[in-house]
């Protein structure tokens, strides 16, 4: 008996490297890799493990082309799945659906991070609704896990149907620029009922605000996924790990002796090269990423001097969740005159702007606001401050903090006087110098409990380092 296993597990095992081997090499010329090749990539070397590796398999073991595994990434454990489009157009079968419950039944025991790798048109229309009972199954399971554990969507060939709506739930999504497609409805339909083109493709996922991140070739994309989860711990009991910097903790900033933008602040901050921007194409008055301060992974919210429109408060209300979900500490950089007037016009931005104070006020994170700029009117009541659970609210010599926006104020205020002046338009901008230099000095809001303490341009960096390791006792 025992021969004739040993003969047989050698038989599989030649026909799956004889299959892999094939696969490999056909996807190779347009730079594409299988899903044990991804593997291979994405965990530490000789660290991972297959699951349910037989599920749905023929006479070679290996029909079903969605693949789970369990390994190490960083040191760290992580689970994986992944579809491969070489095999047929690799529809989602109810095999596929029976290792991924075998993958999230596994997690479930002992919680870690998930990478999918998504590359199949959609469901097998074979197997028809028992499949998609099967499906609705999975993607009930991934929402259970949601506040479990961190999952990594990674976009590498085409995700179309109920596949899209499987992987826009997880926390981060990745999209390869070359092959990687996320639609709901089939691009043929959209492009001739709304003469719409590329509309799955990734650049307008990106724009839109439907990915995190866009980046060329499935090495880059798998590389992207390590970086992120060198930030996030491995589950909702723990804490991310803290690197190990050569950046001087009391470095100097620079930055702010102006109000500098929020790439600059940023970079200014955090430690050096530790910055990994999300979501770079959607809502760029607001950028928003990980980076280490003192070592310590850390979130931010940088506003970049733009009013803030339904696409920023979206962006940001998405990303201070996840951040929340992860326990990642929060640093908010406060450069804004207010909310876009011209999407208050189009749309109405009341309830979002709400949701943004909800979702602020609801977080359970060390979270610390710096207004390094512009904070007018309703965004002093209703953006990060300390009423909605900032522990700390600094501030720098140069930001301008008022009621009301300088221009607005003087129109209200100096009306009289405006109308009595010769030349209305240098006395107007006379007047508003006069404003910013005597009303909305920092001082004020720190007299009026809003600002902690106003921090000198050059101890940014030490002081908001020394605040992030208090909060989180680093």
């Amino acid at each position: 008996m025992s021969e004739q296993n040993t003969s047989y597990g050698a038989r599989l095992s030649a026909d799956l490297a004889a299959s892999e081997q094939a696969r490999r090499a056909a996807l190779e010329k347009s730079g594409r890799l299988t899903s044990r090749a991804r593997f291979e990539e994405l965990f530490d070397e000789g660290s991972y493990t297959e699951i349910a590796a037989l599920v749905g398999g023929d006479a070679a073991g290996d029909a079903d082309r969605l693949l789970c595994a369990y390994g190490a990434v960083n040191g760290e454990c992580v689970y994986a799945f992944s579809q491969e489009i070489s095999e047929g157009d690799a529809a989602f079968t109810t095999a596929g659906a029976k290792k991924l419950a075998a993958l999230y039944d596994l997690a479930e025991k002992r919680p870690a991070p998930i990478v999918g790798f998504f590359d199949a048109a959609g469901a097998s229309l074979a197997e028809g609704l028992p499949m998609m009972a099967a499906l609705s199954e999975v993607i009930a399971r991934r929402a259970e896990y949601s506040a479990t554990a961190p999952q990594i969507a990674l976009i590498a060939g085409p995700c179309g149907a109920s596949l899209a709506g499987f992987a826009a739930g997880f926390d981060l999504i990745f999209m390869e620029e070359t092959n990687g497609e996320l639609f709901v409805n089939a691009p043929s339909v959209v492009k001739e009922d709304c003469k719409v083109e590329n509309h799955s493709k990734a650049e307008i996922a990106a724009a839109c605000g439907q990915v995190a991140l866009t980046v060329k070739g499935e090495k880059a994309l798998i590389n992207a996924a390590k970086d992120a989860l060198s930030f996030l711990p491995e589950n909702d009991e723990e804490s991310a790990p803290l690197f190990v910097i050569e950046d001087d903790v009391n470095r100097a900033t620079v930055a702010f002796d102006s109000i500098p933008d929020a790439n600059a602040a940023v970079e200014d901050i955090f430690d050096a090269a530790s910055m990994f921007e999300l979501s770079v194409g959607f809502a760029t008055g607001v950028k928003t990423g990980l980076a280490t301060l003192a070592g310590v992974p850390c979130a931010y919210v940088a506003c970049d001097g733009e009013d803030l429109g339904r696409d920023e408060l979206v962006k940001i209300i998405r990303f201070v969740k996840f951040c929340d979900r992860f326990e990642l500490p929060l640093i908010t950089l406060v450069n804004t005159a207010g909310f876009a007037t011209a999407d208050e016009g189009a749309y109405g931005i009341a309830d979002l702007a709400a949701r943004l104070s909800e979702t602020y006020a609801d977080c359970d994170i060390p979270m610390i606001t710096l207004v390094c700029g512009k904070a007018y009117g309703p965004i002093i009541s209703l953006f990060a401050n300390k009423a909605f659970g900032a522990d700390f609210v600094y501030a720098t010599p140069s930001a301008s903090i008022s009621l009301l926006p300088p221009d607005s104020a003087v129109a209200f205020s100096e009306s009289e006087k405006l109308k009595e002046m010769e030349n209305p338009i240098a006395g107007r901008a006379a007047l508003i110098e006069s404003y910013l230099t005597e009303k909305t000095s920092p001082v004020f809001a720190a007299r009026a409990g809003l600002v902690d303490d106003i921090l000198s341009p050059g101890e940014v960096r030490a002081r908001l380092a020394f605040a992030i390791n208090m909060l989180t006792e680093a």
